[in-house]
């Protein structure tokens, strides 16, 4: 890993979980947890609810900005962003061999993000 890539730091009571946002797809809530999926297709449960990971990710000095709250399902990373259809209510990300994952998000999340999409 190079110095470049930013890691989110989550610490527990006994636990630490290290977060490679570069390789994260993105974060689904659960309740007061939160799943991260990974673009090699690595997936873990940490015990944060997505609100305290998006203010851990604005706290950080590195550039986070790829990172996307998108709704109150998901964070997601728009470097990995393929498409987006507010008619069918998805986007669609790419894990690291090409696969499409598609999640769905509603017309109203994804029409008020769509001048951000383009950006990226």
């Amino acid at each position: 890993m190079t110095k470049n890539q930013p890691k989110l730091i989550l610490k527990g009571h006994d636990e630490i979980y290290l977060i490679d946002l570069d390789q994260v797809l993105y974060f689904l809530a659960d309740d007061h947890y939160a799943h991260v999926y990974y673009a090699n297709g690595y997936h873990c449960m940490v015990p944060y609810g997505l609100s305290k990971i998006e203010n851990c990710l604005q706290e950080m000095e590195a550039d986070t900005s790829f990172l996307m709250r998108l709704s109150r399902k998901y964070i997601i990373n728009t470097n990995h962003l393929q498409r987006v259809s507010t008619v069918k209510e998805l986007i669609v990300l790419l894990d690291n061999a090409g696969n499409a994952v598609t999640l769905h998000v509603s017309k109203a999340a994804l029409r008020e993000n769509m001048e951000l999409f383009s950006k990226h």
